[in-house]
């Protein structure tokens, strides 16, 4: 048998033979030569620029799941299937640190404003413990709303759930309504199957896992712009394939 050649791979064999991840060196090189590449796609997505060491400890959750997940007969390479798991697990890490941001800057604007009113009352500038008092929270956290306020670190990940190229959060109704009639779904499974590899992909990333054309390239390593265009050719495919219920079954998902 011929040794594994991708981390994935080897990731994937040591995972059936031992049912963990990352035991000794030679695992823990395959999980950094795994995740790093994503992680720096992700990175560069993103509005801001957040550690890579972060996202890549973040991608470990991701990959797990995908591990523990993961059927060699879904007819998808184990790759492709970990890698949306892997950018969302990233996604949300970084989503959290934005929400604990928010409670941050909320805390900032608040400690301002509570030193001005102890400044009026008492004539003299306030100090940490009277803020932090008339706050109701600690002098640390005050500190660090003070750090945050020097260097406050913008999170935006709105840019990407509102991507002007059509993802999920600017489309409206139920993509999967359509699916509900078993027909319908075995028609358009057994038409994705024959389509191009990266287009398979690319319509089951857009349209079943809800993903934005940003994160689909982040996952595939292509541009946005060569996602939107895989895309467009993956459903003209699905057109021809499905016949004149078609154009019907795809405007009812959504396009």
């Amino acid at each position: 048998m011929a040794p594994p050649t991708s981390p994935f791979d080897r990731l994937w064999q040591e995972y059936q033979a031992t049912g963990r991840i990352g035991r000794g060196p030679r695992q823990a090189k395959a999980i950094l030569d795994a995740l790093t590449p994503i992680a720096r796609r992700v990175r560069r997505a993103m509005d801001d620029c957040p550690a890579l060491d972060d996202l890549i400890s973040a991608g470990a959750l991701g990959l797990l799941e995908a591990l523990q997940r993961f059927d060699p007969t879904y007819g998808v390479r184990l790759e492709t299937f970990a890698g949306w798991r892997i950018v969302g697990a990233m996604y949300d890490d970084q989503r959290k640190f934005a929400w604990a941001r928010g409670a941050l800057r909320l805390n900032v604007q608040r400690a301002r404003a509570a030193a001005e009113e102890i400044q009026q009352a008492k004539g003299r500038p306030a100090d940490d413990h009277e803020v932090a008092a008339a706050l109701g929270i600690s002098t640390a956290a005050l500190a660090e709303a003070h750090r945050f306020a020097d260097h406050p670190e913008p999170l935006s990940l709105d840019a990407l759930d509102r991507s002007g190229t059509g993802g999920p959060s600017d489309r409206s109704g139920d993509p999967m309504q359509v699916l509900l009639a078993s027909e319908a779904r075995t028609l358009l499974l057994d038409a994705l199957k024959r389509l191009p590899e990266n287009q398979r992909y690319t319509l089951l990333l857009y349209y079943f896992e809800q993903l934005t054309q940003v994160q689909i390239g982040c996952i595939l390593g292509v541009s946005e712009g060569r996602v939107s265009q895989i895309r467009s050719e993956a459903l003209q495919r699905l057109i021809r394939r499905l016949g004149p219920r078609g154009k019907d079954l795809l405007d009812a998902l959504g396009d």
